[in-house]
């Protein structure tokens, strides 16, 4: 549904059209909505968006005539009329009157003021038809029971849009690069502060879409959705200018993949890893579930590469503070000696004269989730502050003695059993206790390995992205004996790598020879680690009791790592992927064995 609560966390499309065949291809590609706009017809006749302003007819019985006529006998997708309040001899009620009779679901202000400044747009607002007319539309609307959606630019304009109950706003950050003959000045990253600053006062509640400027491209979609609190994406001339129903319906398809890579920031961007049909698996679904309607924390428990930190962002993102970017902390980067203070911040001149005040990052996820990757690696000291903090919910920074109310929900990964941690001293047993009100823990794909077929399709179809390729039989067959060390990330980089390297329709068994080569280093590894050459005797095992015997676990990883990437020329990410661990953890083993 458009425009309430079960929008939460998913990536909006709406397609901005004014041809019956380009609302049917967006259909068929899977948006979720459709604004019938003058402009959409103008912009398949060849002219600018800007040429909407010209008064060539009756603007609103013209895209009621277009809705009408092309799109309610051909699409079953809600529909938004491009609503415009320039005539004074038209009343609101009117328009929206006239809206609902036409069959549509909802209304949009467009053509809107926002495109005009100056002495013209003071001279609009005050004949009563400029953006204070078009908030009395909206307002019209949503008590007549139709869907809102409004177009805005700044913090005021969005502001009064949601005080005047539009369930969802669009910011326009300018017209989209190209298609007025005019470049724009924004960059992405600024695309993403003006989101953040335009909503800076309006309800997480509500969903933020965003049109025009530099994005032109689904992946220019996603950073900004990545990068800021924009939950969707309008296009309008990226798509209603392209000539065939099927590229258009392709274009769409594209942006809708989007759902998938952002959704809680999961599968490197992809699926949370909860897919398969398993016993463990649908107990660790359940858990998931019942974490989402809570603010208690949770503890997220299991091996590297399970998808820790992506059911975090899920589980984030279905939460009340979904609709902001969550403070993700990965404990083993924190510097032991600094990491409290990094936490919990420091007053004015602690630790030396001028030194200035700073937050700390636990501040910093007020009104959000603070997520604490690897938790186990705290230090005692910080552990003990933390228990403090989730009891009052209050951090006093470093050198000072005023308390500083912080509203957060917490959720904890770790790869290490901290019930043995526990148990040993090194992790405080009031922590866990405070931590794991909601523990999940994700088993190793070795443990469920008839999900291994669930889970590489829906990877591969988000990683091929062209729906014409197929995993072979045989490549399955190849998945379903590998032992996967590496979890659901080695999977995934293994599909990657398997497709780069396949040619035609078809993803064939030898395409995932690699896999067989990691594993005979592997099993080499292990060997050389129980037995090693002690000097002229021979061959001696290593156990616990040959105390001066060392071990060759560590030489031979660092064989195989140097081998890999001396094969790779030393891309380090192109050797990741091979190795089927993380970029990260590829960096620390390079400085781990000096392989520099």
């Amino acid at each position: 549904m458009i425009g309430n609560a079960t929008t939460a966390g998913k990536f909006l499309f709406g397609a901005a059209v004014g041809t019956g065949m380009t609302a049917l291809a967006a259909e068929r590609g899977g948006a979720d909505f459709l604004l019938i706009l003058n402009a959409g017809r103008l912009r398949s006749r060849g002219a600018s968006s800007l040429s909407t302003y010209l008064p060539l007819r009756d603007a609103n019985a013209w895209v009621c005539d277009i809705c009408e006529t092309e799109v309610l006998n051909h699409c079953s997708l809600p529909t938004f009329m491009g609503a415009t309040v320039s005539d004074p001899a038209v009343s609101n009620e009117d328009i929206v009157a006239k809206a609902a009779d036409t069959g549509f679901n909802g209304v949009v202000n467009f053509p809107s003021a926002w495109a005009i400044e100056g002495r013209l747009r003071q001279v609009l607002e005050r004949e009563g038809i400029g953006f204070g007319r078009e908030c009395s539309l909206i307002e019209t609307a949503a008590k007549a029971g139709l869907k809102t959606l409004a177009y805005v630019t700044n913090a005021e304009e969005a502001a009064r849009m949601a005080d005047s109950g539009a369930q969802m706003l669009c910011i326009v950050v300018g017209f989209t690069s190209g298609s007025t003959g005019v470049k724009t000045l924004h960059t992405i990253e600024g695309v993403a502060e003006i989101v953040d600053d335009t909503l800076r006062h309006v309800p997480p509640d509500i969903p933020a879409l965003v049109e025009g400027g530099p994005i032109t491209t689904p992946e220019d979609a996603l950073a900004v959705r990545r990068l800021s609190r924009a939950q969707g994406y309008i296009a309008g001339s990226t798509i209603d200018k392209i000539p065939l129903e099927e590229a258009i319906e392709q274009v769409v398809k594209s942006y809708k993949v989007i759902n998938r890579l952002s959704a809680g920031d999961m599968a490197e961007r992809g699926a949370t890893g909860l897919d398969g049909k398993t016993d463990l698996i649908g107990t660790v679904r359940r858990q998931a579930d019942a974490a989402t309607q809570s603010d208690e924390p949770v503890m997220i428990t299991g091996p590297d590469g399970t998808g820790k930190s992506r059911l975090a962002q899920h589980i984030h993102s279905s939460s009340r503070f979904g609709g902001r970017r969550p403070v993700t902390v990965n404990c083993n980067s924190l510097i032991a000696e600094e990491a409290a203070v990094q936490l919990f911040g420091r007053a004015a001149g602690h630790g030396a004269r001028g030194t200035a005040a700073a937050g700390g990052l636990l501040e910093s996820a007020h009104q959000t989730t603070l997520i604490l990757e690897e938790v186990g690696a705290l230090e005692a000291s910080v552990q003990g502050l933390l228990v403090d903090f989730i009891d009052s919910g209050r951090v006093v920074r470093f050198g000072s003695t005023l308390p500083n109310t912080v509203d957060c929900r917490i959720i904890a990964t770790s790869n290490r059993d901290l019930d043995a941690l526990v148990a040993e001293g090194s992790f405080q047993r009031d922590l866990y206790y405070r931590l794991a009100v909601h523990h999940i823990d994700i088993p190793a794909l070795a443990k469920r390995s008839d999900d291994i077929v669930v889970l590489a399709e829906r990877l591969f179809r988000e990683i091929d992205g062209t729906g014409k390729r197929k995993l072979s039989n045989a490549a399955f067959d190849v998945l379903l004996s590998h032992d996967w060390p590496g979890n659901i990330r080695e999977l995934r980089n293994a599909i990657v790598r398997a497709n780069a390297n396949a040619s035609g329709h078809l993803v064939s068994a030898k395409a995932f020879d690699f896999l067989r080569r990691h594993k005979e280093l592997r099993e080499h590894a292990a060997g050389e680690v129980e037995h090693r050459d002690d000097g002229p005797g021979g061959r001696v095992p290593v156990n616990a009791e040959n105390t001066d015997v060392q071990p060759l676990q560590a030489m031979t990883e660092r064989e195989w790592i140097a081998e890999a990437l001396r094969r790779n020329r030393f891309r380090k990410g192109q050797t990741a992927a091979e190795l089927g661990i993380s970029t990260r953890t590829l960096y620390n083993k390079i400085v781990k064995y000096g392989l520099y």
